[in-house]
């Protein structure tokens, strides 16, 4: 399978997921799954003779729609005989938006097999409706995917009754402060949807409103409000620590370009530093130091440099690559973050050579230890990998712990994994997971090349259904590689083999073990058998 994946577009294996997990999430059966995944899924990731993936050959089409039956979301297949040509024709034929609406292009990407995507925002009668927006993809004048909201606008009166002073003068009377304090102010004419709670999506009402925006002298405390454009009331106002977010400069570890670029991410600006907080995507990302206390990292220029940070470096790729994977899936799925609800992302350093999402606390670990033979776990596939735990597990409930579940687990992270890095970093051998962390082999995992002795663990290759574990199809003939136990840790060194079984049953005491990662591997009449354990 893993040598078919790669002639499918990156956005269209994502796509195939986000189905089979809404699905599972939907009727809570694994056979359902099953069946589905066998019989469906497979020949997806099959290339065709004409190069057309084969869930739009058998004319899969998809649609979703809002309360008043405007598309929300439409998948169109190949097989069907109206399909639109372009952003227009599905405004003017298929969403039938009212007249006086329009949508204008403000954001363009073109991939190099001639996909376009496009990002349209919403105005009415000029005025920019703030939440309104569609995303499309579309190649060959035939579009693939359409994906948005539309605000129903019908009745607003778009021409305000109160000037733009006075709505600044409303908000600062609401926040009772003197003018003297206001560095500077701002505001722009919007079309609002009003929530009835701060981050609900039950909407209230639909307002014409200026958006005020006030700076203070202080130069920490950032107000925004909405303000009723016809009678001057306070409607709604934001966190305005939400408007103090800055652009930083990144000097990643990984991912560099030969002129060492830096990367461009959000960080939060708060009492004269800057911290890698970004709150401009759903309900923040945020990258901490180790234990006990978390600390935020600190910079005072805003320009991050790997020195500053010492072996923490990495956190600028982790900040950096978890901002990239929120973009993609927001805009070319309009799904935020890992729940598809603006999940709160936070993402802790620590000091074992290891990755991991915890399904309890909800967050993300990337460990690096000097001693073993990996850089950081910072890289795109293994940042990646870890995000598509938390996909899984937000969208089917499935456990990251034994059993078939975590072989599921397993599998799709190994995919998402692909699927980001193809994306966020095209120039990059997305067949290897963690090349770029291994200081002294290939790779971790081959996903083209399953059997690779220069990687550090070989891809087994079937499933033992009765005791849970990948089975690897090898020589077992010699009496010598019966009923043995070989431990390996990261590094890749043996460190005992134990022979003496009885009914091929072992229980292994880790109490004296050093904190790490080991690789088990049990060689039995049966068959070989392989697991990775972790010691805290």
């Amino acid at each position: 399978m893993c040598f078919c994946l790669k002639y499918v577009n990156d956005i269209d294996v994502a796509q195939i997921f986000f189905v089979f997990l809404q699905q599972i999430n939907y009727y809570n059966y694994e056979v359902y799954f099953f069946f589905i995944f066998v019989f469906f899924a497979f020949p997806v990731f099959c290339p065709s003779k004409n190069n057309i993936s084969h869930y739009e050959q058998i004319g899969l089409s998809m649609q979703k729609t809002d309360a008043n039956g405007r598309i929300k979301f439409a998948r169109f297949s190949s097989n069907e005989k109206s399909i639109p040509q372009n952003a227009e024709d599905f405004f003017t034929n298929y969403l039938n938006k009212e007249l006086n609406d329009t949508f204008v292009q403000n954001r363009f990407k073109k991939s190099k097999n001639g996909m376009s995507f496009e990002r349209y925002q919403q105005y009415y009668r000029g005025v920019q409706v703030k939440e309104g927006h569609y995303n499309f993809r579309i190649q060959n004048g035939r579009m693939k995917i359409a994906s948005g909201h539309y605000v129903d606008v019908t009745g607003i009166n778009p021409i305000p009754s109160i000037t733009e002073e006075d709505a600044i003068n409303q908000y600062v009377s609401y926040l009772e402060i003197e003018k003297e304090a206001i560095r500077e102010s701002s505001t722009s004419l919007l079309i609002k949807e009003i929530p009835k709670q701060p981050k609900s999506r039950e909407i209230e009402r639909i307002a014409l409103v200026y958006q005020v925006l006030i700076k203070r002298v202080d130069g920490r405390h950032v107000d925004v409000g909405y303000i009723d454009a016809h009678d001057g009331q306070l409607l709604f106002q934001v966190d305005g620590r939400y408007y103090s977010s800055a652009n930083g400069y990144f000097y990643t570890h990984y991912n560099r370009n030969n002129n060492d670029t830096p990367k461009r991410g959000i960080t939060e600006y708060d009492s004269g530093k800057f911290t890698l907080w970004d709150k401009t995507r759903g309900n923040g990302i945020r990258t901490l130091k180790n234990h006990p206390l978390y600390p935020d990292f600190e910079d005072y220029d805003n320009i991050w440099t790997r020195s500053e940070l010492g072996v923490d470096n990495y956190a600028l790729d982790v900040h950096w690559t978890l901002e990239q994977i929120y973009d993609w899936l927001s805009v070319f799925f309009d799904y935020d973050s890992y729940d598809g609800s603006s999940g709160y992302i936070e993402a802790i350093l620590d000091s074992y050579a290891s990755s991991s999402f915890d399904q309890y606390e909800n967050n993300f670990t990337f460990g690096y230890d000097s001693t073993s033979s990996f850089g950081p776990f910072a890289s795109i596939d293994i940042v990646g990998h870890e995000f598509g735990h938390a996909i899984l597990h937000h969208t089917t409930g499935w456990s990251s712990g034994d059993g078939l579940q975590r072989i599921l687990h397993e599998g799709f992270a190994d995919i998402w994994g692909i699927i980001f890095e193809a994306h966020i970093n095209p120039s990059a051998d997305i067949w290897k997971a963690g090349e770029e962390i291994t200081l002294t082999l290939s790779c971790i995992n081959d996903f083209q090349y399953p059997k690779n002795p220069t990687a550090y663990l070989q891809m087994l290759s079937t499933y033992d259904k009765n005791n849970h574990l990948y089975k690897n199809n090898q020589d077992l003939s010699s009496d010598e590689n019966k009923n043995l136990i070989k431990i390996y840790n990261v590094s890749n060194q043996q460190l005992k083999a134990i022979k003496e079984l009885e009914d091929e049953r072992f229980v292994l005491d880790t109490s004296s073990w050093e904190s790490g990662l080991y690789i088990i591997q049990y060689v039995s009449k049966s068959g070989m058998y392989s697991a990775k354990i972790m010691v805290r």
